[in-house]
């Protein structure tokens, strides 16, 4: 079972990596993810896949939470996976991907014209059989 971090649970590349792993629940676990603000998002993955390990990056919406939730960095150093899927855009996703980086993980840092391209990635990184998207 690889364990899967989802980096933009929320936007278009976070949702599809989520549908596979529903998929593949035999395969992959999710066991954290990060949104910007959309926290009834967040709540909805957290009730459906147990998870504890989470951050909100965007401070308003983040108040809601623990100091250990407001942080990309603590929570990235601080979740053990096999796999970070990066769905945020621009230089935050940047960020993220050195971030994660350092901590010795594979990360796979998706633009929104290339999702077709982090599916495949998914399937070479995760499987010994091919997917079926």
């Amino acid at each position: 079972m690889k364990k899967i971090i989802v980096l933009g649970a929320s936007g278009t590349i976070g949702k599809n990596t989520i549908d596979i792993i529903r998929r593949f629940s035999d395969r992959f676990s999710l066991v954290g993810v990060s949104v910007h603000a959309n926290y009834t998002i967040l709540e909805a993955l957290r009730t459906e896949f147990g998870f504890t390990h989470f951050a909100v990056t965007e401070p308003t919406a983040a108040v809601r939470y623990g100091k250990e939730h407001r942080s990309l960095e603590t929570f990235l150093s601080t979740t053990p996976a096999d796999i970070v899927v990066n769905g945020i855009a621009g230089a935050a996703g940047l960020a993220a991907a050195s971030q994660r980086a350092s901590a010795h993980a594979s990360t796979c840092s998706c633009l929104p014209h290339c999702t077709y391209d982090c599916v495949q990635w998914l399937e070479l990184r995760l499987t010994h059989a091919p997917l079926t998207v």
